[in-house]
């Protein structure tokens, strides 16, 4: 079954090699329901100046596109994070009082805390297959209070299957 079968209205694809980014990009313009990302992880081995400096350009051509409406997709910051909550949030915040930007938090098992500050900064909350496992049962409370229209379902294929799929095509 395809997804648009399944009822998927949108998807977003995350390009974390900068190399790879303009077949990404090609793919994501073949459909208006088609988005796509490029950015780069905080161990990346792609993390050279070569890459920083491409990735900074692309960045720089999406916002200028962004601003025109000359693009199929907005700028979205997508932020993923493991044990660095107040770190990131604080982050965030600054450069939120700088300038306003749609945010989401990826593959989202964090603490309430760091919800609520991300919601009040209008960011959308995105869990994974995490949401379905057994002892994830302060992650479900969470995420039960997030608003539906923040709150975003996340393959994070092929990682992170829900129960009871484990082990099978996410």
């Amino acid at each position: 079954m395809s997804a648009r079968d399944a009822g998927v209205a949108t998807m977003l694809t995350l390009c974390t090699r900068v190399s790879r980014f303009e077949e990404i990009r090609a793919i994501a313009e073949t459909d208006d329901n088609i988005c796509c990302s490029v950015g780069m992880p905080g161990r990346a081995s792609e993390g050279d100046s070569y890459r920083r400096d491409r990735l900074g350009l692309l960045l720089r051509q999406q916002l200028e596109g962004a601003s025109g409406n000359q693009l199929p997709y907005s700028m979205l910051l997508i932020v993923q994070t493991r044990y660095a909550d107040e770190d990131m949030a604080s982050i965030l915040e600054g450069e939120m009082g700088k300038t306003a930007f749609p945010g989401v938090l990826h593959c989202f098992f964090y603490d309430r805390r760091l919800a609520e500050r991300a919601l009040s900064m209008g960011f959308h909350i995105s869990p994974s297959g995490i949401v379905t496992f057994k002892n994830a049962q302060d992650l479900r409370d969470i995420v039960k209070d997030v608003p539906v229209d923040r709150n975003l379902v996340e393959t994070d294929a092929p990682f992170l299957v829900p129960m009871p799929n484990r082990g099978k095509h996410n």
